[in-house]
C-alpha cells in the first residue's frame, strides 16, 4: 500500500515539474524581450485604438504610429497591431504599395477561433488588393471573408463586405451578381441604420439597372437617390445620381426631361468644367437637339480633362455620334473604331489579371504550419531528456493530438486551395467567352467595310453597262461618270492601304489575335504580301482584296498558297494558326487553299 502511495506521489512530482519547465518555455517564447509593463501599455493602446477605428480614424491613426512595430515580439499583439494599422490607413485613405502587414494578421487568425477578426482581416486584405489593381485577388478574399458572414453579428461590416463585392463584379461586367451584392449591403446598412451608405447601395442598384437596359427603373431609382441625398447634405451622391439621370434620359430619348435635369444640375452645382463625363453628357445633349458647335466645344472641354479610359470611351462615341449627325459618316466610323479600340484594351486587361496570386499565401502559410510542427518536435525533445517514463507517455499522446489538430487544418487548407483551382478554371472559362466576343466583334467591324466596299463595286460595274447599253457617254446620264466614281473608290483603297491605317490596323489585329503580326515578323514577307495577309485577317473577302491591290482573283490565291508556305518554312508552328485565321484547311507540311 505504502509503496503505491509514494509512486502516486513521484508521478504527481514529475508532472508538476513538467508542467513548470513547459510553462516557463512558453513563457520565455511569448515576451520574449518585452518587458511585462511594456506588454500591458502595448495591448491598452491597442484596445483604445480599436475602440476609436469608425468612429474617429484619424487619432486611431495617430495613437498607432507612435508604436514601433519592431519591439512588438508576441505574436497575438502584433497580429492585432497588423490588423488595426491597416484598418486605420485605409479609413483615412492613405494607400500602401503592398500586402506584406495585413497578411500577418490574415496568417495569424485564419488558423485561430477568433472569427470577427478573422474576417476582418480577409476583408481588408480584399480592400488592398482592390485598391492595387489585382482584381481577381480582391475577390479571392473577399469571397473567403463571405465565408465568416454567419459568426458575423455587425451589420454595418456586412454591408461594407458586400458593397466591395458589387463593386468587384460590376467592375467585371457581371451586372446580375453585383445586383444581388448590392441589395444585400443595402438590407444590411439599412438594419446598422446607416442612411448615407444605404443611399449609396441605392445608387449603385441603379447602376446596375442601368448596364441590364432597365432604363426606366434605374431613372426612378436615381431620382429618388437625389432626393433624398439632399435631403442628407450629400452633394457629392446628389451630384452624381443627378448626372446618370441626365444620362438614363438619353438613353431613353427623352430630350425634353433631359434638358430640365440638366438646367438642374447646372442651377445646383455650376458648370462642371473639370467632369469628362458630365461634359459628355452635356454634349450628347446639345448633338441631339443640334447644337453642333456647342457640343464641339463641350466635346474639346471634355478631352482637355480627361483621365481614365473610360473617360476616352465617352468621349470618342459622343465624337462619333456629332460627326454622324452632322452628315460625316467615314470621320463617325473612324471615332467608333477608336472607342471599339480602346474597350477591347479594357477586356484584355481584365482577363489577363494574375488569378493565382493569393494561392500563393496559403502555401506559404502550409510551410509555416510545417516549420511550427519541426520547431515544436524539438522543444519535445529537450522536455523528454528531462522528464520520467510517464511524462514522456503523456507527452507523446499530447504530440499526437496536435499532429492530428495540424493534420486537420493541412486539409481545411487543401480544400481551400482545391476551391481556387475550381475558381481559376471558371475564370479561364469567362476568359474564352470574351475572346470569342472580342474577336466577333473585330470580324464584324470589318466585314461590314467589306460589305460596303463590294456593293460600290457593283454599283460601279452596273452603271457603265448601263452607260454603254443606252450609247451615253460619260456625264451625260446626269449621274457621276464611272471614272468618276472608280477614282472615289480607289482613293479610299489608297487610303485604306496607307502606311498610317496599316499601323493601326496591325495594332487591332495583334490585340485581338494573339499577336499574330509580331509573331510571324521574323518571316520575310514583301509588302504586297503584308498587306494580303493584314486584309485578309480583318475580314475582307479575296474579291474585295483583289479589287485594293489590283490583281486577279486567281492570282490572290496563288499568292497566298506562297504566303503560307514562306511561313510554313521558316515558322511551322505558327502556319496552322495563320490558316484557322483565315479558314483555310492545313495539312502538316502544306495548306490547302481551295479558292474560296
Amino acid at each position: 500500500m505504502t509503496t503505491v502511495w509514494d509512486c502516486s506521489k513521484m508521478n504527481r512530482v514529475a508532472l508538476l515539474i513538467a508542467a513548470f519547465l513547459l510553462l516557463a518555455l512558453v513563457s520565455c517564447g511569448r515576451h520574449g524581450t518585452v518587458g511585462v509593463s511594456n506588454r500591458k501599455e502595448l495591448k491598452l493602446n491597442l484596445s483604445k485604438a480599436e475602440t476609436l477605428i469608425g468612429t474617429d480614424d484619424s487619432l486611431a491613426l495617430a495613437m498607432l504610429s507612435d508604436i514601433n512595430p519592431k519591439t512588438i515580439k508576441n505574436p497575438k499583439l502584433f497580429s492585432q497591431y497588423a490588423l488595426l494599422y491597416s484598418e486605420a490607413l485605409y479609413k483615412n485613405f492613405i494607400p500602401v504599395s503592398s500586402d506584406s502587414l495585413i497578411m500577418t494578421a490574415v496568417r495569424y487568425y485564419s488558423s485561430g477561433n477568433d472569427k470577427e477578426k478573422q474576417f476582418r482581416s480577409y476583408y481588408m486584405l480584399g480592400c488592398i488588393y482592390s485598391d492595387l489593381g489585382l482584381t481577381t485577388d480582391a475577390a479571392v478574399a473577399l469571397g473567403q471573408a463571405e465565408q465568416l458572414v454567419s459568426e458575423i453579428n455587425d451589420d454595418y461590416r456586412l454591408g461594407l463586405l458586400y458593397s466591395n463585392l458589387g463593386n468587384i463584379f460590376f467592375d467585371s461586367f457581371d451586372f446580375e451578381r453585383a445586383l444581388q451584392y448590392y441589395r444585400l449591403a443595402h438590407s444590411h446598412y439599412e438594419i446598422a441604420g446607416k442612411k448615407s451608405h444605404k443611399l449609396h447601395a441605392f445608387y449603385d442598384i441603379g447602376r446596375c439597372l442601368m448596364e441590364m437596359d432597365k432604363i426606366e427603373s434605374a431613372h426612378q431609382l436615381f431620382k429618388e437617390v437625389e432626393e433624398q441625398s439632399s435631403e442628407c447634405s450629400d452633394r457629392e451622391l446628389a451630384y452624381s445620381s443627378l448626372c446618370s439621370q441626365i444620362s438614363s434620359s438619353l438613353e431613353m430619348s427623352n430630350l425634353a426631361q433631359a434638358s430640365e435635369e440638366i438646367d438642374r444640375l447646372l442651377q445646383l452645382f455650376g458648370f462642371p468644367e473639370f467632369d469628362p463625363f458630365a461634359l459628355s453628357l452635356l454634349a450628347k445633349h446639345s448633338t441631339l437637339i443640334g447644337r453642333y458647335s456647342e457640343s464641339d466645344s463641350l466635346i474639346h472641354l471634355g478631352w482637355k480633362y480627361a483621365a481614365t479610359v473610360s473617360d476616352s470611351i465617352y468621349i470618342f462615341l459622343n465624337e462619333c455620334l456629332l460627326e454622324r449627325q452632322s452628315g460625316d459618316t467615314e470621320s463617325a466610323l473612324l471615332l467608333y473604331e477608336k472607342a471599339i479600340y480602346l474597350q477591347h484594351r479594357n477586356l484584355f486587361l481584365l482577363q489577363n489579371k494574375p488569378a493565382l496570386g493569393a494561392m500563393k499565401d496559403y502555401y506559404k502559410e502550409i510551410a509555416q504550419i510545417e516549420a511550427l510542427k519541426a520547431s515544436r518536435k524539438q522543444s519535445v525533445l529537450i522536455l523528454l531528456s528531462l522528464s520520467f517514463l510517464l511524462f514522456v507517455i503523456a507527452t507523446v499522446v499530447f504530440l499526437m493530438y496536435r499532429k492530428a489538430k495540424s493534420d486537420a487544418q493541412l486539409n481545411e487548407l487543401g480544400l481551400v486551395i482545391k476551391d481556387l483551382k475550381l475558381k481559376e478554371d471558371t475564370n479561364n472559362g469567362i476568359i474564352n467567352k470574351l475572346n470569342g466576343q472580342i474577336n466577333l466583334l473585330f470580324s464584324r467591324t470589318y466585314s461590314d467595310l467589306d460589305q460596303i466596299f463590294a456593293e460600290l463595286l457593283e454599283a460601279e460595274m452596273s452603271l457603265e453597262a448601263y452607260e454603254n447599253r443606252a450609247g451615253k457617254k460619260d456625264g451625260q446620264s446626269g449621274h457621276p461618270s464611272p471614272a468618276c466614281l472608280y477614282k472615289k473608290i480607289r482613293n479610299s483603297f489608297n487610303e485604306l492601304t496607307s502606311d498610317k491605317y496599316q499601323k493601326q490596323l496591325d495594332d487591332l489585329i495583334n490585340v485581338t489575335y494573339d499577336d499574330i503580326m509580331n509573331r510571324i515578323s521574323s518571316v520575310n514577307l514583301k509588302e504586297r504580301e503584308l498587306l494580303m495577309l493584314r486584309l485578309s485577317f480583318a475580314g475582307f473577302s479575296p474579291k474585295t482584296i483583289s479589287h485594293i491591290i489590283r490583281i486577279p482573283v486567281k492570282t490572290f490565291y496563288q499568292s497566298r498558297s506562297r504566303i503560307i508556305k514562306k511561313i510554313q518554312i521558316v515558322q511551322p508552328y505558327e502556319a496552322e494558326s495563320v490558316c484557322k485565321l483565315l479558314c483555310i484547311k492545313y495539312v502538316s507540311g502544306d495548306s490547302t487553299d481551295g479558292g474560296g
